[in-house]
């Protein structure tokens, strides 16, 4: 495989995934957010304003609702860690199409693995961190 190969084929697929969910989870992390924020801030209003103690109840538990689901996906983290391991991997791809950096003076088969190894470690290591959240969120849930 050429290094191009490998940007078509592994590299490029990466940086558009990452930047995908990093983007799906800023939206939902706004959303959610902004429910809360509204939630909460239409409690007071509603009990000076005189509304019913249910009407007011059922605010005040979307906005806790809102929360609790933020803690529980984690969107805001996600969204980071995607987007810094995005921004990463274009990183690499500018230094390798410009040839610069660790890919100076390298051509062929030194190329190729150079550019897997350096590319490869950072998608390896966005999944331990993955996987260690999951095992962190998992073992917590059996508390």
């Amino acid at each position: 495989m050429t290094s191009d190969e490998y940007v078509a084929s592994r590299l490029a697929p990466e940086i558009d995934y990452y930047d995908r969910r990093a983007g799906q989870d800023k939206t939902r992390f706004q959303a959610a957010s902004l429910l809360a924020i509204a939630a909460a801030a239409a409690v007071p209003v509603l009990a000076a304003a005189d509304f019913e103690r249910w009407a007011i109840a059922a605010v005040g538990g979307v906005a806790s609702v809102a929360l609790a689901i933020l803690a529980l996906f984690k969107w805001q983290e996600d969204w980071l860690r995607f987007r810094g391991n995005a921004e990463s991997l274009k990183k690499e791809r500018a230094l390798y199409e410009t040839r610069t950096g660790p890919y100076r003076d390298l051509n062929g088969p030194d190329l190729v693995e150079a550019l897997t190894l350096r590319t490869e470690e950072l998608i390896s290591r966005e999944h331990q961190v993955w996987h260690s959240t999951q095992r962190e969120d998992h073992s917590s849930t059996k508390s």
